[in-house]
């Protein structure tokens, strides 16, 4: 059986890529994903996915920290899921290890 897996995307340079001549977000989670495990892609399900890929790490606001704790928390509650995985840029990294 599959792991069920919820996997919140809140940008930073795991997303990112060459925009024209500048780095930038770019990616997608889907696309992430597709990257990461290439063929190997192991028996995990996304639940949900919920891409900010267009967002820099600089530019999240509290009102999206606050929606990142309720989903996780949500996730959390759900005996379904086996785990929660989140991407975030290094540079707001210590705000969400503070909630």
């Amino acid at each position: 059986m599959p792991y069920k897996i919820k996997l919140f995307g809140m940008g930073g340079t795991v997303q990112q890529g060459l925009v024209g001549n500048v780095i930038a977000p770019k990616y997608s989670l889907e696309q992430l994903l597709d990257f990461v495990f290439k063929e190997d892609k192991p028996n995990i399900e996304a639940k949900e996915l919920v891409a900010r890929h267009n967002v820099d790490s600089n530019n999240i606001s509290e009102p999206d920290f606050f929606r990142l704790v309720n989903e996780v928390y949500k996730a959390s509650l759900d005996d379904s899921v086996d785990g929660i995985l989140v991407t975030i840029g290094t540079d707001r990294l210590a705000d969400i290890a503070s909630l």
